[in-house]
């Protein structure tokens, strides 16, 4: 009779041999964001809203559907996490500029900062379609940027961009 980890072996080898093959199936092609500036869009004495501009950059030759931003945002008074449900189609072979929300408390300010995350999205190809359905493949790319914050042009009130 087999033992409990003889019959482990063949399927912990069989699950590499599957995610080698999906690494080479899938694809590496990913969105590239750059992160071009913040500014304040509103501010009351409980919070300030921020938008985060980028530039979203599809290398492949199909569609590519983001899913969801994962970020913090820092500067001198703190760190603050958050997540922003992208739901866009990024056209392929384009370069598209989006705004991420970033709400944070009045006492954060609004002096320089930093910001990095990632992004979901969901590959073009069909393989990677299945392994993403199937729960095993959820891929992500990374971004990040730091600057001073853009302040409102004089005489105009926040959030009439």
């Amino acid at each position: 009779m087999r033992s409990l980890t003889s019959l482990h072996r063949p399927l912990r080898t069989l699950g590499m041999l599957l995610a080698m093959s999906a690494s080479v199936l899938v694809g590496c092609a990913s969105p590239s964001i750059t992160v071009r500036n913040v500014s304040v869009q509103d501010q009351t004495a409980d919070a300030v809203r921020l938008a985060v501009d980028v530039d979203l950059s599809n290398p492949a030759d199909a569609s590519m559907r983001l899913l969801q931003w994962n970020y913090t945002f820092s500067n001198s008074s703190g760190s603050y996490s958050g997540t922003w449900e992208a739901l866009t189609t990024l056209p392929p072979a384009t370069t598209v500029s989006k705004s991420i929300p970033v709400v944070l408390p009045a006492a954060a300010g609004a002096d320089s900062w930093n910001i990095s995350g990632s992004l979901t999205f969901r590959s073009p190809s069909r393989v990677a379609e299945i392994f993403y359905d199937l729960g095993l493949w959820r891929p992500r790319t990374g971004f990040g940027g730091s600057s001073p914050i853009a302040a409102q042009p004089a005489g105009q009130p926040a959030g009439s961009q």
